[in-house]
């Protein structure tokens, strides 16, 4: 399940998704990306920062690690997949947001070509009517 900050945006003024690191140096610490952090080039967002502060203890991070490689491969599959889920469920979202401006977009510009062949009809009518 993807968790989003609202509070937070990104440069796309999406709200940021919150994602959990699980590399030896940070393992469990979380941090916020774009939901178009993966996009292609022309719509890529760099938005990236640490959403929990760093851990002091280099003990703790490396029990922290110690558990997360205990897990059987089984365990740390689902864990990875899961993390896929939630990024790809982020750029779905993204995706659908992009396609909601595009509709709207398009929805207004229907909107002015429609009152413009109205018009139009009606002037046509006019004139043909005083012929």
């Amino acid at each position: 399940m993807s968790i989003y900050l609202n509070d937070r945006t990104c440069e796309f003024d999406l709200p940021v998704m919150v994602l959990t690191s699980w590399r030896h140096t940070n393992p469990a610490r979380r941090f916020l990306v774009c939901p178009n952090r993966y996009k292609p080039v022309r719509k890529k967002c760099e938005f990236w920062d640490w959403y929990d502060p760093e851990m002091d203890s280099d003990l703790y991070i490396m029990h922290l690690y110690q558990m997360y490689t205990l897990l059987n491969p089984q365990q740390r599959t689902n864990l990875g997949q899961e993390g896929n889920l939630e990024w790809r469920i982020g750029q779905l979202e993204a995706e659908l947001g992009e396609k909601n401006m595009e509709l709207q977009k398009t929805l207004s510009k229907l909107t002015f070509w429609k009152s413009t062949f109205f018009a139009f009809a009606v002037c046509m009518c006019l004139i043909l009517a005083v012929k």
